[in-house]
């Protein structure tokens, strides 16, 4: 029976060995399984398999089979999603250690672009800033002089290898990193002109270096990224270049550069923008080229904001011939409600007068519009609203009625449609200062409408700070305190507040428990 238990526990030990040498044959020769196969396993669980795979190698002596599993590795790693600093390291120590493999004679496992790209892709995921930008440049310059020395093309940097460099410096977030990236592609081009690299800088190249001067605090950030947009153009007609001609992602970049720009000259930027928008216009409805169709986002870079008539009435005009190109189906997309938002408030915040009634035909347009078909342009309760300040805002005695009748209807408009969403403690405020702004003090009418209107936001639980700054302004001091019921500012019923969204320091009222539960506290004192 010894004998036999003995022999049992001889065959588990065999089995156990064959089926350990089995899983560590499949881990040498079929890494790619493991790595590329869409399996249920979680990242973390593949990404500490890949680092420990990465270590082993690494480790191992000259000659070893696991050098072997090397190639599929790095494949492993430019599919992870989840890059880090250490991990960018760790493979360029796999990488070094493919160096010395083939420096020893074992194998011709030599690097090529294809494995540089790996890292250089592994560092830009990693997200570690500047850091990782030096290094990718450090890689760059790397490959490019072993290829300029020993004329391997296996190693020339490609167009991917520069893509990579700019997006690290993108990704970087450091003030410089538009200069570091444009010194980037300047150099790029230098090498094809020079002829030391074939490779030619397309138009996504030059989106990513604008893209940078774009975000940049640089004073000169807009001159910068209109400069290289002229560049851009020029050179794709130089080398005669479709792909390296500008897109709408260049010029929305540029566009936005001018919008955010901080000048004293105010109506420099404004031209600047308009020009923009109007050069694109050309190229996409005269000229034919689909490269630079002006989308949502290069008009709303054109709509920079503004105070002034000059302004609105410019955001007006540019907003009229997107409805129009839209009507004679010259543009692929439907303009939103944003756009007419964006509009309608330059009019309200332009305190002109008869400024409301621009603001009303806009509304009246988008509401035709809306009506037509066009469902990306469907009003909401923010243009509404937006209205309604511009009705209370009119600087004129002769037209202060009519346009408290514009306000009203509109606020009715708006309780009539639920598809253009419920008033909110703006709309509400809104109107209680078209109120007090509009009619005259002491008025009945003044009265009837201040007490509609903040009991309505009452009931909408709307009540929030600026409703209650709006109402001392419409009602008297007997009329707000009768309004108010006995509560103070700082401390009002729930149901009046539940959705409000703005940030206050308001307090509930206690419940009825905590008022009896007071009450007997002060008794006992008493007592």
């Amino acid at each position: 029976m010894t004998a036999t238990r003995t022999t049992t526990q001889t065959c588990r030990i065999e089995s156990s060995l064959v089926l350990s040498f089995l899983l560590l044959l499949a881990l040498v020769t079929h890494t790619e399984s493991y790595i590329t196969f869409k399996t249920y396993i979680p990242p973390i669980r593949q990404r500490q398999w890949l680092t420990q795979l990465t270590g082993d190698i690494c480790d191992s002596p000259t000659g070893s089979r696991l050098i072997d599993s090397a190639p599929e590795v790095l494949r492993g790693w430019s599919m992870s999603k989840d890059a880090t600093v250490e991990n960018a390291m760790a493979v360029e120590s796999l990488f070094k250690r493919l160096v010395d493999e083939s420096k020893a004679g074992e194998r011709n496992v030599n690097p090529t672009t294809l494995d540089y790209n790996i890292i250089l892709n592994l560092w830009v995921k990693s997200r570690g800033g500047v850091l990782a930008s030096e290094r990718c440049e450090q890689i760059l310059t790397t490959m490019q002089k072993l290829h300029h020395d020993t004329n391997d093309f296996s190693i020339q940097p490609n167009l991917e290898t520069f893509k990579s460099v700019l997006l690290s410096w993108k990704n970087s977030g450091v003030p410089f990193a538009a200069i570091r990236a444009q010194r980037v592609l300047e150099w790029m081009i230098q090498l094809y002109e020079a002829g030391e690299n074939d490779v030619l800088p397309d138009s996504d190249c030059f989106d990513i270096v604008l893209q940078i001067w774009s975000r940049s605090d640089d004073p000169k950030a807009a001159y910068k990224a209109e400069q290289l947009l002229l560049t851009q153009d020029k050179l794709s007609q130089i080398v005669q270049s479709h792909k390296l001609r500008p897109t709408t992602m260049s010029f929305n970049a540029v566009l936005n550069a001018w919008a955010k720009k901080v000048s004293p000259e105010a109506s420099h930027k404004y031209k600047k923008l308009v020009t923009l928008l109007s050069l694109m216009e050309h190229l996409y409805f005269e000229m034919g080229n689909t490269r630079v169709e002006p989308d949502r986002c290069t008009v709303f870079c054109a709509l920079a904001k503004g105070c002034s008539f000059e302004t609105a009435t410019r955001a007006d005009k540019i907003l009229r011939s997107i409805e129009y190109h839209y009507k004679n189906h010259e543009i692929s997309w439907q303009p939103d409600a944003i756009l007419f938002n964006a509009v309608i408030a330059s009019w309200a915040h332009s305190d002109v007068t008869g400024a409301y009634r621009k603001a009303q035909s806009i509304l009246d347009r988008q509401l035709n519009l809306y009506k037509a078909g066009c469902q990306e342009c469907r009003p909401d309760v923010i243009g509404f609203t937006s209205v309604l300040s511009s009705c209370a805002s009119e600087p004129k005695k002769s037209e202060k009625a009519k346009a408290f009748n514009v306000a009203l209807s509109n606020i009715q408009t708006l309780e009539k449609n639920p598809a253009f969403g419920k008033a909110n403690h703006v709309t509400y405020g809104t109107m209680l200062k078209a109120c007090a702004r509009l009619l005259p003090a002491g008025s009945p009418e003044r009265t009837k409408w201040t007490r509609h209107f903040f009991q309505k936001s009452c009931e909408a639980g709307m009540v929030g700070g600026m409703v209650l700054g709006r109402l001392r302004e419409a009602a008297s001091p007997e009329e707000y305190k009768e309004l108010m019921q006995g509560y103070s500012k700082n401390f009002l019923p729930k149901e009046w507040t539940v959705n409000v969204q703005e940030k206050s320091g308001r307090r509930q009222p206690p419940s009825q428990k905590t008022l009896n539960t007071n009450s007997n506290s002060s008794n006992g004192a008493k007592r």
